[in-house]
């Protein structure tokens, strides 16, 4: 009997074994299933490509307000600077870029990235930065799913920057279709000094370069059509001498003697291509062996996706510049006189810029020798300041940029940090002057005059009080 139930108990214990063996292997195909079709993949790239696409959401949603406060700013005649879109700098990550690359960036405009995208999450600010407007996404080898992610953000047309031990810079030119043809298009950043550097779009028959936005802007749609031959190309100017350059897309070509012509079909990086009729990916060998890629597309070793070629530069450094002029800066406001130019091509007009921003365009019988003309929107800090000279088709004959700094001063205070009037508000008076001669009918409880001082020009911020005690005059002297 004991022998019996010994066993029964045996074939249950294989039974189970047998059992826990099959959903072993069950689990397994399972397991092995999702993973190598993908599914867990997809679920990952969807919930990054959807967190993505909600602070892109956001994003948009801060530079519409601030347009709305622009507007709003432009109405009572105020200062418009700190509501441009190229002044969104968001995330510690850029300060740390900054500080590592030696950026022209004011440290006290990068904001916590949660002032700009409410939605983004701890581990999203690891590798997320706004930098002149743009969403970046920062490609760090120490970031979990990093290569996947950084696909992903090209797939969402994000730019990228890369951190690695070598420093920081902008990867690879996006390879993507324009105009119906695919291409590694034209980069610009951190490569041209964006408040001197401005697109170029030939006229309708191709025969003349047009002066277009400076860089800190989006190009226009117009900008170049490969398919078409319309090249990319670009004005670079430095200290009065200009450098004229065209982005060469990498490609490889193949020599017809017989019809004497070169075929050419445009590659990325990985020395691939896709058919511009069928969308298709193929690899570069299905092109055949006739097909070689130029030398100047490797550099000390690696691809390159394309680079500026120079065409031509229009003057020597031994020749006089076309283009000069007389500048004054008072507190946040330059003026250009005395316009002067040292070129026998006609001129029509002049364009005046600030920080990569057109602000002015006179023409030539609207600028005389005593003109003045006044340009708003300098800030704190470095600015660029230039007088464009075009001809009336809008070529560039010349132009020059000036650097200002402004080192601009804690403002004098009147009121502590609880708000409280430091001096007597109805016995405290503003103090200016004109010709020597003293104004001291203001109450420091009205609007400041609006001369009341520029450090910059050495006109210092004074106040007189007057009461029983007597008449005492004070000076700030910022830090």
């Amino acid at each position: 009997m004991k022998e019996r139930l010994k066993n029964k108990k045996g074939i249950t214990l294989i039974a189970l074994v047998i059992t826990i063996i099959v959903l072993v292997i069950i689990g397994g195909i399972i397991i092995s299933s999702v993973f190598s079709n993908g599914l867990f993949s997809k679920t990952k790239e969807t919930q990054f490509k959807s967190r993505i696409s909600k602070m892109q959401e956001d994003l948009q949603l801060y530079k519409y307000e601030m347009e709305l406060k622009k507007q709003v700013a432009i109405g009572k005649g105020e200062d418009t600077t700190q509501f441009e879109e190229n002044n969104i700098y968001a995330g510690t990550l850029l300060e740390n870029i900054a500080q590592a690359e030696e950026l022209e960036i004011d440290i006290s405009n990068i904001k916590d990235l949660k002032q700009t995208i409410s939605s983004i999450s701890p581990i999203e600010e690891n590798y997320l930065m706004i930098y002149e407007g743009d969403l970046y996404y920062v490609s760090q080898d120490n970031i979990e799913n990093n290569s996947n992610q950084e696909q992903w953000s090209k797939d969402m047309g994000l730019k990228i920057w890369k951190f690695n031990s070598d420093g920081i810079g902008v990867v690879d030119a996006k390879y993507e279709k324009v105009n119906g043809i695919y291409l590694s298009t034209p980069v610009t950043s951190k490569v041209f000094n964006k408040n001197t550097t401005r697109y170029l779009e030939p006229n309708q028959d191709m025969t003349k370069m047009i002066a277009g936005d400076y860089i800190t802007k989006n190009p226009k749609d117009t900008w170049y059509d490969y398919s078409n031959n319309k090249w990319a190309n670009l004005y670079v100017e430095n200290d009065g001498y200009a450098i004229y350059y065209v982005w060469i897309p990498r490609y490889a070509y193949k020599l017809d003697s017989s019809n004497q012509k070169t075929d050419v079909v445009f590659i990325d990086t990985d020395n691939t291509y896709i058919d511009n009729n069928t969308d298709e990916k193929h690899n570069f060998e299905d092109l055949g062996e006739e097909y070689k890629i130029p030398d100047a597309f490797t550099f000390k070793g690696r691809a390159l996706s394309g680079f500026w070629a120079m065409k031509y530069v229009i003057q020597n450094t031994t020749s006089e510049v076309i283009v000069n002029y007389d500048i004054n800066v008072k507190k946040l406001k330059a003026t250009i006189t005395n316009i002067r130019t040292n070129t026998t091509e006609t001129i029509a007009k002049y364009q005046m810029a600030v920080n990569g921003n057109i602000k002015l365009e006179k023409t030539v019988s609207e600028i005389t020798n005593e003109s003045d003309i006044e340009l708003e929107g300098l800030k704190a800090g470095d600015n660029y300041i230039t007088v464009t000279a075009l001809d009336s088709d809008g070529q560039i004959i010349g132009s020059m940029t000036k650097q200002y700094t402004i080192d601009e001063p804690n403002p004098p205070q009147l009121k502590n940090e609880d708000g409280q009037w430091i001096f007597n508000p109805e016995t405290t008076y503003y103090v200016t002057y004109n010709d020597d001669v003293e104004d001291s009918s203001t109450l420091i409880s009205e609007s400041a005059p609006t001369d009341w001082y520029d450090y910059g020009s050495g006109k210092w911020a004074n106040i007189v009080t007057r009461n029983n005690e007597g008449t005492i005059y004070y000076t700030w002297i910022p830090r």
